[in-house]
């Protein structure tokens, strides 16, 4: 058994031709009843700026975290990212983002790293509700000091980065799907994998309000591939898994500004340490409230 708890404060400024956004979260991670429970604090302190001109729309991101553990390594780690829109066509957007990240152990036998990742691609919208949006790249890892005790490899990798994603909108639902593979921190999931050569792949059905104007359903399919770059308490470096998750939703609007959730979400693991496997049960509900201040 686990227990995440998950806190958030965000402040933005919003104008006609931007938006500048200040983001503070705070994620607790306790693990009971395990051998050794890593149990984890990260503080996430990210800003987030927008521009938006007729010939070019540019957004760049920076955050620092901060991550406290009970038995691994404690880090800091900076990221910054730049995203690039441009019109082509009065339907083709030009797209370009990259994405920069140092991990920084605080100990000297954990390891220090730094991934890169950059993409150009493009965003097509057809008919009223249609839209397909593609992007390929590289992504780049870099170790800075592989530990000899941990039999890691020291080599930086190159690997392509891909994106996909289509939706398309009918009167009763909204189909979607996407496929994406980049290199993916993990170090605030409860079972801190450190970081892994991630594959995901999803499809999901939402129903719209045509169909019932109070209840929305979601039905959605998902299939991540896992590769893990690091040893941790959790993992060790070149252990691979597959995962699978279904998942069905519905969503009951009381009155218009409260509204009840209910959710299932069955997860099968597969790994090629058999420790990591197994079937996962989940049943969500929640209660949400939301006002507009201004």
């Amino acid at each position: 058994p686990y227990l995440t708890n998950t806190g958030s404060f965000e402040a933005s400024y919003v104008s006609p031709r931007g938006r500048l956004g200040l983001r503070y979260t705070n994620i607790l991670n306790q693990q009971y009843d395990v051998p050794l429970p890593d149990d984890s604090l990260t503080q996430i302190v990210r800003l987030d700026g927008d521009l938006t001109d007729p010939r070019v729309t540019l957004g760049g991101s920076y955050w620092l975290t901060r991550g406290d553990f009970a038995i691994s390594s404690p880090y800091w780690e900076n990221n910054g990212e730049v995203r690039i829109r441009w019109p082509l066509l009065p339907i083709l957007t030009g797209t370009f983002s990259g994405l920069f990240t140092y991990h920084d152990a605080d100990r000297v036998f954990s390891p220090d790293y730094i991934t890169g990742r950059s993409r150009v691609g493009a965003a097509w919208s057809y008919g009223p509700t249609g839209s397909v949006e593609a992007a390929a790249g590289a992504d780049v890892f870099s170790p800075q000091n592989p530990s000899p005790l941990l039999f890691e490899d020291f080599g930086t990798k190159v690997r392509p980065s891909v994106s996909v994603r289509w939706t398309h909108g009918f009167r009763l639902f909204t189909l979607s799907a996407a496929y994406d593979q980049t290199y993916q921190a993990n170090f605030t999931s409860i079972e801190n994998t450190g970081l892994s050569f991630t594959r995901t792949a999803g499809a999901s059905l939402t129903t719209t309000g045509a169909f019932l104007r109070d209840l929305t359903a979601t039905l959605a399919f998902n299939w991540i591939s896992n590769e893990f770059q690091l040893t941790t308490i959790q993992v060790r470096e070149g252990t691979k898994e597959q995962t699978w998750n279904v998942e069905g939703g519905i969503r009951y609007y009381i009155l218009r500004p409260l509204s009840l959730t209910l959710g299932y979400v069955l997860t099968l693991r597969d790994s090629t340490d058999p420790t990591a496997e197994f079937v996962e049960n989940r049943v969500r509900i929640g209660l949400t409230y939301q006002h507009d201040i201004f």
